[in-house]
């Protein structure tokens, strides 16, 4: 395929005074092209007597050309002709607002590299609250270099709401609290909570609302790679404005109950590829790496197996499990910077009830197997456990048979009767 032609860049003048983003949101998480002029696109549509209000995001490794475009350009696209664009990133990162008038666009990629671009992007839908109104944003784009990490401080206050929206790769993606800042940028242990999403997915940070009592709070990221990995988000205050709140979230004094996610422990981090295979009611297993990346021991751990309906860990149910005291020469405790590598293991495997299931790998403390270090939700949906058996059709007999035994039985009975009455014929005509 050719390489992209130029961009013309417009911006569209607009009037109308309705806004409306239903339907539009259109994502492509941790993807790849291979080669040079491959690209990628997809439709949406204003609908007529609206105006579309979107954020486009944008994050890569290699280099691309990224773009929201009429859909009627699509075809030129293709063919590496000029096309008018609404927004463009070209060899960039990061985060840009627009507004569409009613009409039929798309989002088009091409890679500009001579090898693989690796990439994450979203369009998503300006985010509104009925309740609330936008009184202050920040948008970040960064390039976070191998090993390190990064954070940015959060603050809920009464009255108020926090959005967090965002791409990016490779990186992992907490919400903690700022008691814990100190452990997560000294390699420490350190607590996060769990309401915000998978750590590892490239579609943090966000979006997500911080539903957290007030105080202080930090969205931290690190970077596990040898390579540096790009993130851009944005960060919305909004005022309520209606101070109606509902009736499940007060206490019996009229009193609103604040929220308080689970905390989980951090320091040990699943790297690299996983796979797992169930068959023969045995589980096998291949995991790349298990890290304490801690600055003390953590441990005795167990690896535990969880089908899951929704790919949550909580309501989940454990199918596998199998602690670090199996493998050989080991006390089941990570000290501090150990890691165990190329780990291959079988173990029972008891089946939940017949359905879909996502399978999802935790590794725990083997005491109580309640504090969860970290997850891996692995792609693909299993069906597992066993399913109902149909029931057996009923012997066939026919109308008007007296007969309640074995239809082979009769059969048999009959034949011999048959055979008698030959021999007796065989015989009277030799007499």
């Amino acid at each position: 395929m050719r390489a992209i032609g130029w961009f013309i860049l417009f911006i569209a003048s607009l009037n109308q005074a309705m806004a409306s983003c239903e339907g539009a949101f259109i994502a492509r998480q941790d993807a790849r092209f291979s080669a040079q002029g491959d690209y990628w696109y997809q439709g949406f549509e204003v609908p007529e007597g609206s105006v579309g209000e979107f954020v486009f995001r944008v994050v890569a490794v290699g280099s691309i050309d990224a773009t929201v475009i009429d859909e009627a350009d699509v075809q030129r696209f293709i063919d590496g002709q000029s096309v008018g664009a609404y927004s463009i990133f070209s060899q960039k990162i990061g985060t840009q607002g627009i507004s569409l008038p009613a009409g039929n666009y798309a989002v088009a990629l091409r890679n500009r590299l001579d090898g693989e671009s690796r990439y994450s992007i979203e369009l998503d839908c300006d985010k509104t609250y009925s309740d609330a109104t936008r009184i202050d944003a920040m948008t970040r784009a960064e390039q976070i270099s191998a090993g390190a990490k990064y954070y940015h401080s959060l603050t809920v206050n009464e009255g108020y709401r926090l959005w967090v929206d965002g791409v990016s790769l490779g990186l992992e993606t907490f919400i903690i609290p700022s008691s814990q800042l100190s452990a997560f940028t000294s390699n420490q242990e350190f607590q996060y909570y769990t309401d915000f999403g998978s750590i590892a997915s490239a579609n943090q940070p966000g979006g997500y609302e911080i539903k957290l009592s007030p105080g202080e709070y930090y969205l931290a990221l690190r970077n596990l790679n040898d390579e540096p990995m790009p993130v851009t988000f944005t960060i919305e205050l909004f005022q309520i404005t209606d101070e109606g709140v509902e009736q499940d979230n007060l206490d019996e004094d009229g009193n609103v109950i604040p929220s308080s996610p689970d905390l989980t422990a951090s320091g040990m981090t699943f790297e690299g590829q996983s796979s797992v295979n169930i068959a023969n009611g045995v589980l096998s297993a291949e995991i790349a790496s298990l890290a304490n990346y801690s600055n003390q021991s953590i441990g005795p751990l167990t690896l535990l197996w969880l089908a899951s309906k929704d790919g949550e860990v909580n309501g989940s149910t454990i199918i596998a499990r199998k602690p670090f005291t199996d493998f050989n020469n080991s006390d089941g405790v990570f000290t501090s910077g150990s890691r165990y590598t190329d780990i291959t293991l079988t173990t029972e495997y008891t089946p939940p009830s017949y359905g879909q299931y996502q399978v999802i790998l935790v590794v725990v403390d083997s005491a109580t197997e309640t504090m969860v270090y970290d997850k891996i939700v692995y792609s693909n949906s299993m069906t597992l456990g066993e399913a109902p058996s149909e029931p057996e059709p009923s012997d066939s007999v026919d109308i008007g048979s007296e007969s309640s035994g074995d239809s082979s039985s009769g059969g048999g009975g009959m034949a011999f009767w048959i055979m008698l009455l030959a021999v007796l014929v065989w015989c009277k005509r030799r007499g």
